[in-house]
């Protein structure tokens, strides 16, 4: 299994899984995705170092892809709608 593989999975189970309008099981909050989108930054960041392939060109999509996360989390509002 790759870095990309299971980064992709556990983007689509969370967003799948939301109680809002595109989510299809309706089973996480929102502070639980919160806590998700926290686990998945850290995955990208620390994947290719933990695959070992943190010296490929391509690792540096994964760390784009946590900085990207990294703002998300820190721009949203998590209390919104309490």
């Amino acid at each position: 299994m790759t870095p990309r593989t299971v980064l992709i999975g556990l983007i689509v189970i969370v967003n799948q899984s939301d109680r809002y309008p595109g989510g299809v099981f309706r089973t996480l909050s929102f502070r639980a995705h919160r806590t998700r989108d926290i686990a998945q930054a850290a995955l990208a960041g620390l994947g290719p170092i933990l695959f070992r392939v943190a010296n490929d060109p391509e690792a540096k999509y994964f760390y784009g892809q946590a900085v990207s996360e990294a703002g998300v989390i820190a721009a949203t509002d998590w209390n919104a709608g309490r």
